[in-house]
């Protein structure tokens, strides 16, 4: 392979030539949507022109290479003055686009030199820049805008118009009291609908029977607020429960599959199947007092389906469904509408005490001059809470408050019932393009997915998305992106810590469709499944989400040419799976995949060709065959290995692999001896503390750099070794000087 040279350790370009401050500017932005991979390839190009990068341009011809260089830097820094906000041109896109589609094809190309360590024919793409340097003279475009001052806390050269003056302090999540419209923060109380709590009877030892109590309404009208509220509050009196969402294209395998592991049923041996899955939880709940709530049911059949895994005993049981459509909710409560709890948009005064509440603290504290205008955007969101939060968030974060910037936006939102879309779309305009780029990401996750903050944040990185900043590491800047998402409104808290930090979210359905269409739009990311596969898709995608579900026939369409995919996420049978080899320049491949009887493993030891591979995640439930000793060490740009599933083995060679930082497997294949090589990990799990040897427990004290030893009990042992390797997992934890070093936080489980 050439060893071709980070451009952090080559000299940069001379600051006196007057072009130099644009290019080395356009070179520290990192992956974004509307420029594609424009700051990572300059920084190559300009790496390999350095005198002791002579082999590289041996195989890659000097000439041509210089070439590239000059047309892509032209073109490139042409772009990167460019503004990215809502009004760009179409003319402007559309050339973005182009130059993007170049940066990405220049890039894969300098990847497969490295692949094959072979001279490569780049006559192609050199036609392609002369031809948009000619057209761009033709055409006479030249770009009229500038973006606005550097972002300084990201260490990005740009944000959009809207949002360059963000506030320091981010308001925290909320959530609205239905009742009285009044936002509160998650951290805080949530007030709960009294009438809900009047249906649902929690505390009528009268009403002893299974009661099923659908909440019914629009979109954005805070159903699913209402009922996680319910949960959070009440769920833990109940001996079962689970919190589970369906959306618009089940797949019922995986949603049982969820519902059984929150009720805390035993895991199913062998290959269980819906019917079997729902045998399981009704068998589990049988007896029990269980509090469930289904979010966003979209059809009576579905009910129909999921209603049978529940058994109708005398234990004042409570399901609480939401829909917005009615004859679901009618069909949820056995066509008994006085159990229905109609949800209603907020009057005039709640929309107004949520609306200025969320932005100054009252109404009170609104500058007159504004206060019309404030006005007239609460009636455009047409009393929703999810609209009012959503544009409530985006004005809370203006720090200098500008009479034309609250016309411009009233003037942009509609009073139709396309208010909504407007609203996203305002929403995501207002973004700056490293909070863009991270929220078209979310595409990849199915609708209804619960998506873990620790992961998004790391496949972030894996992407590219952020730079590192002086003093800080990009996870800990991709973890203040996730925060500033869930702050603007972007996306639904779900999980948080005593401390009130969101551990994880889910993408609302308004939202999600809104980042569809844009991701299919910009060719960011592009999403599959059993009903689209006939749907026209680019030739070259970057990113797939194959979402097959239970479909066993389902195949990606011949079109797309797999080996550009970076980013790959695969749900579905094995079956459909398709060649992993074929997609050789990935940088991240997730996969959930649920096998039958006729499989006894899925081999993945061909998967060390993937020499660019940084995020490994992969879920099923037969034995992986990982590669072997002897290739899992191609993979050395490997940051994260997750793996929930049976392993053939661990090679052994996994303590070569420098930069590894985290390390998901199950209990029986973390060995200690092996791990405390491993001294760059920050993350290991699971390690079952009651099964291992005091030697193994004190081995961790050598991983100075762990900050998530994830902790798990599961055998069967006396509960004073437990207690004594607790003691030993403190000692352990500090270093040979006997001083006290950081201590992991430790999940039990």
């Amino acid at each position: 392979m050439v060893k071709i040279q980070d451009a952090s350790t080559s000299s940069g370009p001379a600051m006196d030539d007057p072009d130099a401050t644009s290019l080395e500017a356009a070179m520290q932005v990192p992956i974004t949507v509307m420029l594609g991979p424009m700051g990572p390839l300059l920084r190559r190009l300009h790496a390999l022109m350095a005198p002791r990068q002579s082999l590289a341009l041996a195989l890659l011809s000097a000439d041509d290479i210089r070439l590239l260089n000059d047309g892509l830097k032209d073109l490139c820094i042409s772009l990167k003055n460019m503004s990215e906000d809502e009004e760009a041109s179409f003319t402007n896109r559309w050339w973005m686009k182009i130059a993007r589609e170049l940066c990405y094809d220049a890039e894969d190309h300098l990847d497969e030199v490295v692949r094959a360590s072979a001279h490569l024919d780049f006559s192609e793409l050199l036609a392609r820049v002369k031809d948009a340097k000619e057209r761009r003279e033709r055409f006479k475009w030249f770009p009229l805008k500038v973006i606005e001052p550097a972002d300084t806390d990201s260490g990005e050269v740009g944000v959009s118009r809207l949002t360059s003056q963000m506030s320091p302090e981010l308001p925290a999540p909320m959530c609205v009291d239905v009742d009285t419209g009044i936002a509160r923060s998650t951290v805080g109380a949530v007030e709960l609908p009294n009438k809900l709590l009047e249906l649902l009877a929690l505390d009528d030892d009268n009403k002893t029977g299974l009661k099923v109590i659908p909440i019914n309404g629009c979109a954005g009208v805070g159903k699913t607020t209402a009922a996680r509220g319910m949960y959070h509050r009440h769920g833990g009196k109940f001996q079962c429960r689970a919190f589970v969402i369906v959306s618009r294209n089940p797949d019922m395998r995986r949603f049982l599959t969820s519902m059984l592991s929150q009720v805390k049923a035993p895991l199913l041996i062998g290959f269980p199947d819906v019917p079997d899955l729902i045998d399981a939880i009704r068998k589990h709940l049988q007896g029990k007092r269980y509090f469930i709530v289904i979010d966003d049911l979209w059809t009576a059949s579905v009910w129909n389906i999921i209603s049978r895994a529940f058994p109708r005993g005398d234990y004042c049981s409570r399901i609480i469904t939401t829909t917005q459509l009615d004859d679901v909710a009618l069909a949820c409560c056995s066509y008994d509408s006085d159990h229905i709890y109609k949800m209603a948009p907020l009057n005039d005064h709640q929309s107004r005490n949520l609306f200025f509440g969320r932005v100054f603290g009252s109404e009170d504290a609104c500058p007159t001059d504004i206060k019309e205008d404030s006005y007239k955007i609460i009636r455009k969101c047409g009393c929703l809470p999810l609209a009012i939060v959503s544009i409530a968030s985006l004005l809370a974060s203006e720090s200098n408050i500008a009479r034309e910037k609250w016309k411009h936006i009233q003037d942009s939102l509609s009073s139709t019932s396309e208010g909504m879309k407007d609203l996203v779309s305002l929403m995501y305009n207002s973004l700056p393009p490293r909070l863009r780029t991270c929220l078209l990401y979310l595409n990849m996750y199915q609708q209804g997915y619960v998506i873990k903050k620790d992961v998004l944040v790391k496949q972030w990185v894996a992407e590219g998305f952020l730079n590192a900043v002086e003093g800080r590491d990009t996870e800990e800047i991709a973890e203040g992106y996730f925060d500033e998402l869930v702050s603007k409104g972007m996306v639904q808290a779900v999980d948080t810590s005593t401390n009130g930090e969101v551990l994880s979210c889910t993408v609302h359905q308004i939202v999600l469709d809104f980042i569809r269409h844009k991701s299919m739009e910009e060719n960011f990311v592009i999403t599959v499944d059993y009903f689209q596969s006939t749907v026209a898709l680019p030739d070259k995608v970057r990113r797939l989400s194959v979402q097959f579900g239970g479909v066993k026939s389902a195949y990606i369409p011949e079109s797309i040419v797999t080996s550009q995919v970076r980013s790959l996420i695969f749900w579905g049978f094995v079956e459909c799976v398709p060649s992993i080899t074929d997609y050789g320049l990935l940088r991240v491949l997730i996969l959930h995949i649920w096998a039958d009887e006729d499989n006894e493993s899925f081999d993945l030891s061909g998967m060390g060709e993937l020499f660019l591979l940084k995020y490994l995640e992969i879920e099923c439930n037969i034995t992986v065959k990982l590669p072997d000793k002897d290739k899992i060490q191609w993979l050395q740009h490997l940051e994260t290995l997750q793996v929930d599933a049976s392993l053939s083995e661990v090679p052994s060679d996994i303590v070569n692999m420098k930069r590894l930082l985290h390390i998901r497997l199950r209990s029986e294949y973390i060995l200690p001896s092996v791990a405390a090589h491993m001294t760059s990990l920050r993350t290991l799990g699971y390690f079952d503390i009651g099964s291992h040897s005091e030697e193994n427990v004190l081995h961790l004290g050598r991983l100075t750099n762990l900050q998530d030893l994830q902790l798990t009990w599961s055998t069967v042992g006396p509960a004073e070794k437990l207690a004594k390797n607790v003691q030993l997992l403190t000692r352990s934890s500090k270093t040979d000087t006997g001083t006290p070093s950081r201590v992991p936080s430790g999940m039990l489980t």
